[in-house]
């Protein structure tokens, strides 16, 4: 009698534990932490615990509810679907990592697209809907145009504009002679050598700036849903948020430069100094 008891309430727990099972595949794919930042595939475990469980049950060759008959036929599918999620989420927080945070103001219509793609996993796509795998579909290749934006915009940008804006900073303005040297011979030295760098800085300077326009125009041209245009005055001002940025960071890097050679110069002077006080004290 206590085992009939037993098999009773465990029969009705597990068909609790059904009930649980069958409405959290009526759940959004995808939920948001409560700390309102990362995102993840909300798929409840107990589905699994019901999977397993009807498995033995059918082993034993006892019937089991067409709720679990129906999960259990979904089950390959199930974990194949949840796979797929985790992976998309790595990649969409891969994608947000990898977006320049002196270029952001650029891909503001991008993100928003991403997002817009993203959003019906935690709204009304579920794991009953039919369009789910069309909606992971959809936004794997959005993820992937993405990536390819990006990883060619990142070329330009650290190849064209922050290795020219490095080279800027390491640049000294003046060449220190190690002999002595006349100051007529000296400053007329240092005048073609300030020269002769500040050409080399002013075509840094417009290498950037030819860098920064390829990069407007390479987002603008590359819409993350196909066919779709945004208004070039629409990229024209985002662009001039960048390019303002852009030059302050260029003429912080030419301070830099200047900085450097003061202090290089600045050092010389007070090296040779010493060694003129040191000689005299020495006769």
């Amino acid at each position: 009698q206590a085992f009939v008891q037993y098999e009773v309430v465990w029969e009705r727990a597990w068909g609790a534990a059904i009930e649980v099972a069958r409405e959290s595949m009526s759940a959004p794919l995808l939920v948001r932490h409560p700390d309102g930042e990362s995102l993840h595939v909300n798929f409840d475990k107990a589905v699994l615990q019901v999977i397993r469980e009807a498995k033995f049950l059918r082993q034993l060759q006892i019937d089991i509810p067409p709720v679990a008959e129906d999960l259990l036929i979904r089950e390959a599918s199930l974990n194949k679907c949840h796979d797929t999620l985790k992976h998309m989420l790595r990649e969409y927080e891969e994608v947000m990592r990898k977006v320049p945070n002196d270029l952001k103001q650029l891909f503001v219509h991008h993100l928003r697209d991403l997002y817009t793609f993203l959003r019906p996993g935690m709204t009304v796509v579920t794991w009953n809907s039919l369009t789910a795998d069309g909606y992971v579909t959809n936004m794997m290749e959005a993820l992937a145009r993405m990536h390819d934006l990006l990883d060619k915009v990142k070329d330009l940008h650290d190849n064209r504009v922050l290795r020219n804006l490095r080279c800027i900073c390491r640049m000294c303005l003046v060449n220190i002679p190690t002999d002595m040297v006349t100051t007529e011979k000296f400053i007329s030295e240092q005048e073609q050598i300030i020269k002769a760098n500040s050409e080399l800085i002013n075509l840094r300077t417009i290498e950037i700036e030819s860098a920064i326009n390829d990069i407007i125009d390479l987002v603008s041209l590359t819409p993350l849903e196909p066919g779709k245009t945004e208004e070039s005055s629409v990229y024209l001002q985002l662009g001039a948020q960048v390019i303002e940025k852009l030059w302050n960071q260029v003429h912080q890097a030419i301070l830099t430069c200047i900085k450097s050679s003061i202090t290089s110069l600045k050092m010389r002077v007070r090296s040779s100094s010493l060694s003129g006080l040191l000689g005299s004290l020495e006769k």
